[in-house]
């Protein structure tokens, strides 16, 4: 019984932890907490910024699968040193799909350069505090998670995740992703 917990959770919220924090962010969106993250002005976007934490897996997922859909887009990490690799994974599910993967190397944050016309989609809401204070005032900002159809605050890390989480993440990225081009689309 106890296998059958840790699996569901392992495969669904991609650990205890993703489980927890996605639990409190799921109240403070009931509660109405980070609403504005939901109001984006999509008549002045022409770029989408992706952040994670190391910019492996998710954010560049994001970018792929952004200028896969015909986007402008780009992905940096709150907490990489740059010039590493995407995560293998990604790299075979983009190749899979059938998009242009091109080199990807891990940037920082700190290399990002905001304009006004940039939309930041960050993965968790703590990664939007941790944006340096020249992003915030510059660009607007959303989670990408807010765009599911099913919407949350918060997308777990899938890097040591189990298979299922991992898949489940980069579908549930991908769909929030065909939501976002929906909303750019109306506003073309």
């Amino acid at each position: 019984m106890l296998n059958a917990i840790r699996s569901y959770i392992n495969d669904n919220y991609g650990s205890k932890r993703g489980l927890l924090v996605r639990g409190k962010f799921y109240c403070m969106h009931r509660l109405g907490y980070l609403r504005e993250l939901k109001n984006v002005d999509f008549s002045r976007v022409n770029k989408l910024i992706f952040i994670c934490a190391g910019n492996i897996c998710r954010s560049p997922l994001g970018e792929f699968y952004a200028r896969y859909l015909g986007l402008e887009a780009e992905s940096y990490g709150l907490n990489c040193r740059g010039g590493d690799p995407a995560d293998p994974r990604i790299i075979a599910i983009a190749e899979n799909l059938g998009m242009d993967v091109g080199g990807h190397v891990t940037r920082n944050i700190r290399d990002y350069r905001p304009l006004p016309d940039h939309l930041v989609v960050a993965m968790e809401p703590g990664q939007i505090e941790a944006l340096p204070t020249g992003v915030k005032s510059q660009a607007q900002i959303t989670l990408a998670p807010l765009w599911y159809n099913q919407p949350n605050l918060y997308l777990h890390d899938p890097y040591s995740a189990n298979p299922n989480y991992f898949d489940k993440c980069t579908t549930n990225l991908m769909g929030a992703l065909d939501n976002l081009k929906e909303r750019l689309d109306e506003h073309a």
